[in-house]
């Protein structure tokens, strides 16, 4: 059982050898990675219809290096082979992007990830940090008082707003304004 405080544990990112593979399979391969870092790091606490409707929101929506791939790569694969050479391109650019932004992951806690991971399902939903921090509250996700019967709302608060300046960075919408 994972520890919540230990640190975010991410496989590597698939490294493309021209040696010992066709370039399809790692495409392939890549694209599986994308979808599995999806799973380990934003699939927490939802029913199966609720996190395919997350995950195909995200995929959809989403700014995120694993997202930009999936798309990438869904593209790449409805184009003829004479016109899939910037889609590659394409494709491994935003691997060097993944591999940043998962080092920056593996900086975030377990719980913190959890918290973080819920936090971005009810923002996309419209919810206010306030209001998505009552809720991570009320699943006893995060804890209203602390030893010292101290409120810790506000905590709570600036941590949950934190995540969301993060979360609108990924955001297709907001990226696309810029």
């Amino acid at each position: 059982m994972l520890n919540d405080n230990e640190r975010l544990q991410v496989e590597p990112v698939p490294v493309f050898n021209a040696d010992e593979m066709v370039l399809s399979d790692y495409i392939q391969q890549l694209f599986m990675y994308c979808v599995e870092l999806h799973n380990d790091i934003k699939d927490f606490g939802f029913n199966d219809k609720e996190g395919r409707t997350f995950y195909q929101y995200m995929v959809r929506n989403s700014y995120e290096p694993q997202y930009r791939i999936i798309r990438a790569i869904m593209y790449y694969k409805h184009l003829d082979i004479k016109d899939g050479a910037d889609s590659v391109g394409e494709i491994f650019s935003l691997v060097e992007v993944l591999k940043s932004y998962i080092n920056k992951l593996k900086q975030i806690t377990y719980k913190d990830f959890k918290i973080r991971a819920i936090a971005e399902s009810y923002y996309m939903d419209g919810l206010s940090i306030k209001e998505i921090v009552e809720i991570l509250i009320s699943l006893k996700v995060l804890s209203r008082e602390d030893e010292k019967l101290d409120d810790l709302t506000d905590s709570h608060f600036k941590k949950v707003s934190r995540f969301v300046q993060d979360f609108k960075k990924h955001d297709v919408f907001v990226a696309d304004k810029k």
